[in-house]
């Protein structure tokens, strides 16, 4: 059972019948779970797991704790009273205001917009990295706790999904001098032939394949 923050910073808005925004915990590595609610009655869930670039810009999580809810059209057609609560507190974060009791039709309308198996592939985009940029600060403090060595090592588990050989290592110990070493080789693995025939996404800290240190979410 995965463990979950209660919510300390909140912001969001509705767009393109969603709310997106960001949610965070006081301190700590687990992430904040969020409730889409229609009368008091769950329509739908998310984890702020993905990457916020507001949240980012404000120092939160290193901009790792954004969520997008679906289902607000659903919402909207089911009740009148919509808010986003805090899973874990239960406390309610947003009034997202009423609408008027929908029809038969649009309520069926409205359900049929999305089969979960849409929302799951949605999700499992959004826990993604959406840039080699939102990974540098997690590369950045690998290098600064276990060395570049071992970075290396995380970013070849991290992006191509294998262990770097010692040739592979003695190629990149260059970079250790380079302030921006880090990202210029996460760019060059990312930007590799290897990389793209393996057609994986860059993982965000959320998801398994993402091995660089995860400190950065405690703050």
């Amino acid at each position: 059972m995965k463990a979950y923050s209660e919510v300390a910073v909140y912001q969001a808005a509705e767009k393109n019948e969603s709310v997106v925004g960001y949610a965070a915990p006081e301190t700590g590595i687990y992430p904040c779970l969020l409730y889409l609610k229609s009368d008091g009655g769950v329509i739908a869930a998310a984890e702020a797991i993905g990457f916020s670039e507001e949240a980012g810009r404000k120092g939160v999580r290193a901009g790792w704790c954004g969520f997008k809810l679906f289902g607000l059209d659903m919402a909207k057609a089911l009740g009148t009273v919509l808010t986003v609560e805090c899973a874990v507190s239960g406390r309610a974060l947003q009034t997202l205001g009423s609408s008027p009791p929908a029809r038969d039709g649009a309520r069926e309308r409205s359900t049929s917009l999305m089969t979960v198996e849409d929302i799951l592939g949605l999700v499992r985009d959004y826990a993604s990295s959406p840039s080699i940029e939102a990974l540098t600060p997690f590369a950045r403090r690998h290098n600064q706790l276990a060395g570049f060595d071992s970075l290396i090592e995380a970013s070849y588990l991290s992006l191509l999904g294998r262990d770097a050989s010692p040739d592979d290592l003695q190629a990149w110990r260059f970079l250790r001098s380079d302030s921006n070493g880090e990202r210029s080789l996460l760019e060059s693995l990312a930007g590799s032939e290897e990389f793209r025939i393996r057609n994986a996404a860059l993982p965000g800290p959320y998801q398994s394949a993402f091995l660089w240190n995860r400190d950065l979410l405690h703050k």
